[in-house]
Formats: structure tokens, sequence, C-alpha cells
């Protein structure tokens, strides 16, 4: 899949626009786990007396109807953190400012690597919105095969992110299926594609149980949404698929047994996997070997200096993979590490 590189908000909105069936009844899925989208809801919580009130408050920021998903009670997430749908009418700005949201979203992620996510797409239905409410918060039970994460744990699927990993291990047809309601869900991915999701038949009212080899992918979405995003926002003719950075994480891996004083926690194998899908495997390479026994040349440490962690050394190893690149370019005794 080869991203968008140019795109706008005035551009994701015309064509989110263009994608979207006239029809049909659309809505806004909004997840406020992380704070509400709109300035003006910022501290609607902390200001309503209760939940009718804050969708109130919603329904006239967003200029149309609110509808609530009710999540499992088991789920310990706050009411007013459950995601909302929000329908759009064509006449009001519902649909350009969400898309203006998840532009800067994204936007922010390709530079950050880690921002909040608070829209979830916009979905497409002509059934009672509750009903598409009941049937999306059904999924957002996690459910696993032989424990493998308790059953009562948030499957976060308002997070765009998430469902577009959880559709890359499963397959559309085990989310589709549980969506009976839904005529399309699309969203904005990372790559700066309007994705898409459809009901696929037959359908099924059986509870999404994920089995544990499937459950070991998506426990990575937390190094995997991070890396990606970095990756496209460097990277403008990267192959994004999620299948490239789960290797590029899995060698990660391998570098902090090796090293595991240079890396300590996620941050240090998600600058190593970024690395790697810049420029290759460079664990062999001289010149980043130095870099992993010494540290930053340009500010070494002392003996008896603790090892300072890989991602800090990241911008430094950056400079070593782009001059050996360049070198590479300009001698043909020299390998190219890409």
């Amino acid at each position: 899949m080869n991203h968008i590189t140019d795109i706008t908000s005035e551009s994701l909105s015309a064509k989110l626009t263009s994608q979207l069936d006239p029809v049909v009844p659309t809505f806004v899925l909004v997840d406020p786990m992380l704070g509400e989208p709109l300035p003006e809801l910022v501290e609607a919580a902390n200001e309503c007396a209760g939940l009718d009130e804050l969708n109130g408050m919603r329904s006239k920021a967003w200029q149309g109807a609110v509808f609530a998903l009710v999540l499992d009670e088991t789920i310990e997430l706050e009411a007013h953190r459950h995601p909302y749908l929000v329908s759009v009418d064509p006449v009001t700005q519902a649909l350009p400012n969400s898309a203006r949201i998840a532009f800067e979203e994204r936007a922010r992620a390709l530079t950050q690597g880690a921002a909040p996510y608070r829209i979830g797409g916009w979905l497409q239905s002509a059934r009672d919105p509750q009903v598409l409410c009941g049937e999306i918060a059904r999924l957002c039970r996690l459910c696993t095969q032989g424990g493998v994460a308790r059953p009562a744990r948030y499957l976060r699927m308002a997070d765009r992110r998430v469902l577009a990993l959880l559709r890359h291990v499963l397959g559309e047809q085990s989310i589709g299926s549980r969506l009976p309601s839904l005529s399309q869900w699309v969203w904005l991915d990372d790559a700066g594609e309007l994705e898409r999701l459809s009901r696929t038949e037959p359908t099924t009212d059986k509870a999404l149980v994920i089995p544990p080899v499937a459950w070991s992918r998506l426990a990575l979405g937390m190094d995997i949404h991070p890396v990606r995003a970095r990756w496209i926002g460097m990277a403008s003719d990267a192959r994004t698929d999620f299948d490239r950075v789960e290797r590029a994480l899995a060698h990660a891996g391998t570098m902090s047994i090796k090293w595991p004083a240079r890396f300590q926690d996620s941050a240090d194998r998600q600058a190593w996997a970024l690395l790697y899908l810049l420029f290759g495997d460079l664990s062999g390479q001289r010149s980043i070997e130095m870099l992993l026994r010494q540290g930053d040349p340009a500010h070494p440490e002392g003996p008896g200096e603790p090892a300072e962690a890989f991602h800090l050394l990241f911008d430094a190893a950056f400079d070593v993979a782009v001059r050996m690149r360049l070198e590479a370019s300009h001698s043909p005794t020299l390998e190219e590490n890409s």
C-alpha cells in the first residue's frame, strides 16, 4: 500500500464524502477515553451532573444526535469515557470537523510516534443506531482462549489503529460478521489511506474469541503503532504493511537479548525497529557495534557510567546509517545496507 504524502484535511474530507453512500445514514465514532476531541467539550465531563447532560452537550457541540456505547459492566472504564456515535447531518460541519481532527491526529503520530486517537472513523448503517452501538460494544469486550488475557479486558475498537491491526491479524470476516447492522466503516489509516470494513455474511452473534497466537501479535500494538507511524513520517516511499513492522520488532527483541544494558524497555526496541525498517539489519556493522559498545561518540560515556539506553542513541545511530548509505552509493566496493 502506497500512502498519501500530500494529504490535507480538505482533501481528506472531500475523498471521504465521495466514498460515503449519500442515502445511508452516517455516524462519526468518537473515542473520549483520553479526552474529548472538541475543545468546547474538554471540561464537559467535570461540569455535567450526569451522562445525559454530557451527551446533550456533545450533541450541541457536534450538531448531531449522540448515541453512547454501553460497555460491559466488567470493563473498568468510567461511563463518560465510553465511545459514542454522532449522527452526521450533511448541512453541518460534523464531517469536515471530524476529518480535520483525524488528519491532525495522524500528523502528530507521524512526528511523535504516539498520539491520542479520538476519531474512530465514519460508520454507515440504515439500522437503529442503538443496535449498531450494541454490536460495537460487544466487540469491545476482549475474550481470549486459554486465559491469555483476562476476559473483561477492554478491546478499544474505537481506536482506528486497533481496528486496523485486528483486521490484519484476524481477517475482515471475523469482525464484519459480528456487525450485522453495518453498511461500511471507513477510517483514516496512518498511511494516509481511507480504509474500509463492511458487514460480511454469514453474520453471527457469537462473541469474538481471540486465539493465543493472534493475541500475542495484537498485544504488540503498543509497539507496532508508534513504530509504523514514525516510519511513515520518515520514509515517504515506505511499504508500511504490519508484517514488516512485526519482523522489525522481532529483530529488536534479539538485540535486547544481546545488548540488555542498551535495550531496557519498549522505547529502545521501538527505536531499533525503526532503524531496521529505514536501513535494514545494521547489527553486524562495525560503526553500529562501536556505538552499542561505547555510546555516542559526540558524548562518550565515562568509565563506570551506566550504559545509555538505545533510544537516546537513536540520532547518533541514524547519522551513522546515513553516512554508510552515502558511502555505499559512491563506492561499488561497499555494500549498500538497505
